[in-house]
Formats: structure tokens, C-alpha cells, sequence
């Protein structure tokens, strides 16, 4: 079967259209590995840090917290110690957390961030929670929520020294969202991502939450 010369030019143009297109939809989700250090800060200039880390992994003793609620299960994983042995309100490893009627709400992999802030002493360290890897979410029903991915990315914050990076899970393009009867759900919006993505300050009672337009992690305060 002969092939015209215009026809060969077609498909090596549609060729690298999808060459292209895969490309910057790659470089739009930046990734960066666990192990990567993107603080602006030399950690062994910082006076008050309050966990132990090797590296960028957190390696502090763990205290198993089991909560039971109505004769149920209500959440089951690891808070990290700090240097003193006293347990934070920081979660470290995989966590499961259950409905009141004991179906499974969430389960995945919690990581502990750091960033560098300015206290009267010179710098501190100030620490966080962040998911990555697979996260499961369900409906009280037991339908499947959202087969979640989360890669981790670098963004920005304010502080009282000028700023500094951190790391923050976010949900990438494999992750599925889906209704209460378990049919897929098309459209997803950033709203959707971000009820997810956002995470709980206990010490500020505020979120941070990730803001990519601007590439920064705001602190959104609870009223």
C-alpha cells in the first residue's frame, strides 16, 4: 500500500504534536523525590529543632495512637516523639481513620515536613504534616471516594525571615474521584483536589493550603 508524501507529513506532524503535548503536561506536574532538601536554610544553623532526622526523613521514636469511639474504631497510625519523648501531634506513616459505624474513611502515608522560621533565639525550626504515595478515601457507605496519588512538590511560604521552601503532597492526574454509587466522576475541579490536598495545623488550628497559581503554601486560619 504506497502512502503519499502528504499523508507521511501528517502523521509525522500529529507524531509530534503528541510528543509534545506529553511532554509539557510532564513538566507541569514537577515532582521531586522524599530525600530532596529545597529549604533555603542550612539546618545545622537552625538552634531549636525538636525532632530527630536523618536527612530529610524524620527518625524520632513513634507512639501507636489507637482511639475507639462508640465501641468503634475511630483511628489507628503513628505520632512522631519529639527529643524529649514527648509525643507530638505529628503523624508519621500509614494512617487509617473510620466512620462511627466502623467503615474505613481514608487510609494512606503520612510524611513530616520542615521549614525554617525566625524566633526570638534566631532560626527555628517549624514542622508539618504532608501525604504522599496512594490514598484511599471512602463513603460512609463503603463506596470508594477517590483513588488518590500524591506526588510531592516544592512551593514557597511566608515567614518572618523572607520565606522558604518546603514540600507538600499534591494529587496528580492518575487519581480517580468517584460519586456515592461508585460512578467515576469526569470533571474534576481544583476545589475537589484541594479539600484533600489541604492540611490541618493543630498547633495554629488553621490549614495550609497549597495555592499553585502562585506556587505558594498559604495558612488559612479557622474562624
Amino acid at each position: 500500500m504506497n502512502i503519499s508524501i502528504e499523508q507521511s507529513y501528517k502523521n509525522v506532524i500529529k507524531y509530534l504534536l503528541i510528543i509534545f503535548v506529553f511532554n509539557l503536561s510532564c513538566k507541569s506536574e514537577n515532582y521531586i523525590d522524599r530525600e530532596t532538601k529545597v529549604s533555603n536554610f542550612d539546618f545545622n544553623e537552625v538552634f531549636y529543632q525538636k525532632l530527630v532526622f536523618q536527612n530529610e526523613t524524620y527518625d524520632g521514636e513513634r507512639e501507636i495512637e489507637f482511639q475507639v469511639i462508640n465501641k468503634e474504631k475511630y483511628q489507628l497510625g503513628e505520632y512522631a516523639k519529639d527529643k524529649n519523648g514527648e509525643i507530638t501531634k505529628l503523624k508519621i506513616g500509614l494512617w487509617k481513620t473510620y466512620y462511627d459505624n466502623g467503615q474505613i474513611k481514608d487510609e494512606g502515608e503520612y510524611l513530616i515536613g520542615r521549614y525554617v522560621q525566625c524566633c526570638a533565639g534566631g532560626y527555628c525550626m517549624q514542622y508539618y504534616n504532608y501525604k504522599v504515595g496512594d490514598w484511599n478515601y471512602y463513603y460512609k457507605n463503603g463506596k470508594l471516594k477517590l483513588k488518590g496519588k500524591f506526588g510531592i512538590m516544592k512551593f514557597n511560604t511566608s515567614t518572618s525571615c523572607g520565606g522558604d521552601y518546603l514540600k507538600f503532597g499534591m494529587l496528580n492526574r492518575t487519581s480517580k474521584f468517584y460519586d456515592s454509587n461508585g460512578k467515576r466522576i469526569k470533571k474534576i475541579t481544583d476545589s475537589m483536589k484541594l479539600e484533600f490536598e489541604k492540611m490541618y495545623l493543630p498547633k495554629y488550628h488553621a490549614f495550609f493550603v497549597p495555592n499553585s497559581a502562585k506556587n505558594e503554601i498559604e495558612v488559612v486560619f479557622i474562624k
